[in-house]
């Protein structure tokens, strides 16, 4: 029996469009479900392409311009008129380029009304933007023919594009006509000339609007995106060629202070750097834009942002550093990885190197540009291929830097309490016991000497291993064979006992077989005597004889052999017992003198703990295990006396010592599966003292004399520690 065909259920707007064929289009806008579905949209757009005069109402909707005396448009419908063409609908993007004759091109003139203005507000310019950029997602190549048509309304399209970049949703249009990523055949017009020549016009555009910060950053954001966002390769190599060659220079950089524009530069440089590894030769390595930046590097860093400062988390007002600075460096940088013999020259390394340092002075607790230093500094001087730069640095009194950053004492910051360091001298002494091979002066080895303990503490690894070094074959097997683990060495013992064990097995094996060899024979053998009947009789009696003894001999055999069998069993036992006990009491007293007390050990701050693991490790020692577990079971009296004693001893200081070895204590009872080990007694522990806030009120250090400065080059600047205190004064 054939089912019913289920009728299709028509949506509302089908249904109200149906019903009401003249509706006006604002009635058909009001209806509420219009977007909530594709096929709502189509059916409107069914309905505006019926005939002209609807599609051309919609588009008014978008272009007008309230007058004296006429209504003004509800704010809705502009909206929904854009959320609808803005889908992608393919009825009503094809209606703009279908038409013929006169008529060809009056929609996508109306449509470009729009931006026909010296002012749009960004909700206009939103609305129009949606719609452009489903029409170049569709019809990019159309719309693109139709912009370089002779016609008057084309040609002020792109120059009223340009004159509102002041408004990014206007700038979004501009990169989308740029990048045109649209569906192309071989061999199909992609007008890269027109839109290189669109790219040029608004470089020139921002270099005479360098001032206006706003302009600066929505051309930025083109250039920016169609270099990253761009898949083909010959495309990209072709915009970064006009951008080198364009009309853009140093001084857009100086006046707008912008990073974005720097960080441009850095991406154009990381395309070079890829394209020459790879050997594809497609961007031409025209560097005077990057050439003259290079050389007024300075200049850029020692810039006044006038940037509003700010309270910080410690209750100090701080003036930003700023993104401009820091991509500054981070350009640096870039070019410093590079090496290319075409930029390096143009650095005046020594006054870029003691910009930097005045930045870190001045601003001590920034991170970002901390890390950036150190990150130039390792890759200068732990480089043979950058000899003249260290020379310049050190001319820059590098080795002076580090002493000065180092030589101050805690000092109060803001509104904490407690006395703190410098925010720079980790980076300081990061950098100070990195470079101690690297200058040859009394003053330098007197300030390793002086700061040698501090180096020592802030560089030593956990089990004095570096996780960043990778060692050979050799040294970790010599390392796996210096851990000795007492009683857990079973567990390492385990897979040559299970070898041992494999091969009894074997053995049990292969002496069952030569058993059956033997029945197989014996059974033979009773053949033939059947067989041999008529034989005299006196190999008859002797048959019998023959009988008799071979029985017995394999009986012999399997009496040697169950003893055997027997022990084996029992030996596989022993060892599969042990290794269900481990897996429920893992693990017992082993890790007491393995793993516990190694990381207990590690730090030799808690001297107080060594007796009692000397205790632990006697117990271990001894042979008899019912003497073991019943000292273990006066584990928990020991422990509790052994924190009373640390926590009452004079010598006991640090008040973070007592949690320590409280935290160490219960760790180990747990592993121990010591069932009191929870019988621990807390009375003396929340007696324990606390840490306290430190306050200082002795006087303040005095600040070093230093001998008269000389007078410094103007050229190349070197580090100064007295000039460093009298601006800090000046400051004050």
């Amino acid at each position: 029996m054939k089912k019913k065909a289920v009728p299709k259920v028509q949506s509302k707007i089908g249904q109200y469009i149906n019903d009401n064929p003249d509706a006006q289009l604002r009635d058909l806008l009001d209806q509420e479900e219009l977007l909530e579905s594709k096929q709502n949209i189509k059916f409107f757009g069914e309905f505006v392409t019926k005939s002209p005069e609807r599609f051309w109402e919609m588009l008014e909707i978008i272009n007008l311009r309230p007058k004296g005396n006429e209504e003004v448009i509800p704010n809705k419908y502009p909206f929904l008129v854009s959320e609808i063409i803005g889908s992608r609908e393919d009825q009503i993007i094809n209606y703009f380029f279908d038409q013929k004759g006169p008529e060809e091109f009056e929609f996508l003139n109306m449509l470009f009304k729009t931006i026909d203005r010296d002012y749009i507000d960004n909700t206009l310019a939103g609305y129009v933007a949606k719609i452009l950029k489903a029409l170049i997602e569709k019809r990019g190549l159309c719309l693109w023919k139709y912009i370089l048509n002779p016609q008057k309304e084309s040609q002020y399209i792109l120059k009223d594009l340009i004159k509102l970049l002041d408004v990014h949703q206007i700038a979004e249009i501009i990169y989308n006509l740029i990048r045109l990523d649209v569906i192309r055949e071989e061999g199909q017009e992609v007008y890269i000339n027109q839109r290189l020549e669109l790219l040029s016009r608004i470089i020139d555009y921002l270099q005479s609007k360098s001032y206006n910060s706003v302009i600066v950053e929505n051309v930025s954001y083109i250039l920016q995106n169609i270099i990253t966002v761009t898949t083909d390769d010959d495309e990209r190599a072709q915009f970064i060629n006009t951008i080198l060659s364009s009309s853009l220079k140093y001084d857009s950089i100086f006046i707008s202070k912008s990073s974005s524009l720097v960080k441009i530069l850095i991406i154009i440089l990381e395309y070079i750097q890829r394209d020459i590894q790879t050997g594809q030769n497609k961007i031409f390595q025209n560097y005077s834009l990057i050439q003259n930046v290079s050389n007024y590097l300075t200049d850029l860093l020692n810039l006044d942002l006038n940037l509003t400062p700010f309270l910080t988390s410690y209750g100090v007002n701080q003036e930003p550093l700023g993104q401009f600075k820091l991509q500054l460096i981070q350009l640096y940088l870039k070019a410093l990885k590079m090496n290319d013999p075409q930029i390096i020259p143009y650095f005046q390394h020594q006054n870029v190197c003691y910009s930097m340092m005045q930045l870190i002075l001045k601003h001590e607790f920034n991170n970002a540009i901390q890390n950036l230093f150190v990150e130039v500094i390792e890759l200068v001087m732990k480089n043979d291929s950058y000899v003249e730069i260290q020379e310049a640095y050190k001319a820059g009194n590098l080795m002076g830097f580090f002493t000065y950053l180092n030589q101050q004492e805690k000092y109060q910051v803001g509104t904490i309490k407690k006395q703190i360091t410098k925010g720079f001298q980790g980076m300081a002494n990061k950098l100070s016991f990195l470079l101690y091979e690297d200058f040859q002066d009394e003053s330098w080895t007197a300030y390793l000497e002086k700061h040698q303990q501090i180096f020592l503490n802030e560089n030593q690894y956990l089990l004095g291993q570096n996780p960043n070094y990778i060692a050979n074959e050799e040294q970790v097997e010599a390392l796996m064979q210096s851990i000795q683990l007492t009683k857990s060495s079973n567990i390492l013992n385990q897979p040559q006992e299970m070898e041992q064990n494999q091969n009894q097995n074997q053995q049990q094996q292969q002496q069952q077989q030569q058993l059956q060899q033997q029945q197989q024979q014996q059974q033979q053998q009773q053949q033939q005597q059947l067989q041999q009947q008529q034989q005299p009789q006196q190999q008859q009696q002797q048959q019998p004889q023959q009988q008799q003894q071979q029985p017995q001999q394999q009986q012999q055999l399997i009496l040697q052999q169950t003893p055997q069998i027997q022990e084996q069993e029992y030996v596989q036992q022993q060892i599969i017992i042990p290794l269900q006990e481990m897996k429920v009491q893992e693990p017992k007293t082993e890790t007491i003198g393995s793993q516990d007390s190694f990381k207990i050990s590690s730090s030799q701050k808690f001297g107080e703990i060594d007796n009692f693991i000397q205790d632990q490790e006697e117990i271990q020692n001894q042979n008899d295990q019912m003497n073991q577990f019943s000292q273990l079971e006066d584990q928990p009296r020991i422990i509790s006396a052994k924190i009373q004693e640390v926590l009452t001893s004079n010598e006991y200081v640090n008040p973070d010592i007592a949690d320590s070895v409280i935290f160490a204590i219960k760790k180990q009872t747990r592993s121990e599966g010591n069932s009191k080990s929870g019988e621990l007694k807390i009375d003396p522990l929340d007696n324990r003292r606390r840490r306290q806030t430190i306050s200082y009120s002795g006087p303040k250090p005095k600040s070093p004399k230093f001998p008269k400065r000389n007078s410094m080059d103007k050229k190349n600047q070197i580090f100064c520690p007295l000039q460093q205190i009298q601006s800090g004064n000046k400051n004050k």
